[in-house]
C-alpha cells in the first residue's frame, strides 16, 4: 500500500476533526506505547508470550502511531509521501556530505 492511499483510507476512521494538537499528543502516547513494548522486551516480561505474539502487539502499537502521524499531516494538508521523499531527500544530502551520523536538525 502506498503512503498517500493508507492516508486517505485512515482518514475516512476518523471520528472528527480534533486539531493538529490532539494529533501530536496522540502520536506521542502511541509511540509511548510502542516504546514500552521494546522496554518489555529488554527486560524479559513476555515470557507468557511467544516471539509472533509479541511482534503482532508491537505491529499493533506501530500501526496506531502511523495512524495518528498520518492524521497530523492530514491536519496541515501533507500527503505523508511527501513527507517521506523529504526525510529521504535530508538523508541523503547528509550521507554525501559525510554527516549521516551526529546530532542536530542543520548538519
Amino acid at each position: 500500500m502506498l503512503l498517500d492511499e493508507y492516508q486517505v483510507q485512515a482518514l475516512k476512521t476518523s471520528t472528527g476533526n480534533r486539531g493538529i494538537q490532539y494529533a501530536a499528543i496522540a502520536l506521542a502516547e502511541e509511540v509511548g506505547e510502542l516504546c514500552g513494548k521494546v522496554k518489555k522486551m529488554m527486560r524479559g516480561d513476555f515470557d507468557d508470550q511467544t516471539q509472533d505474539e509479541i511482534m503482532a502487539s508491537m505491529i499493533k502499537e506501530g500501526g496506531d502511531a502511523l495512524w495518528y502521524l498520518s492524521y497530523f499531516f492530514a491536519q496541515l494538508d501533507i500527503p505523508l509521501s511527501r513527507v517521506a521523499e523529504a526525510n529521504l531527500a535530508k538523508l541523503a544530502d547528509r550521507k554525501a556530505r559525510g554527516v549521516i551520523k551526529g546530532s542536530g536538525d542543520d548538519r
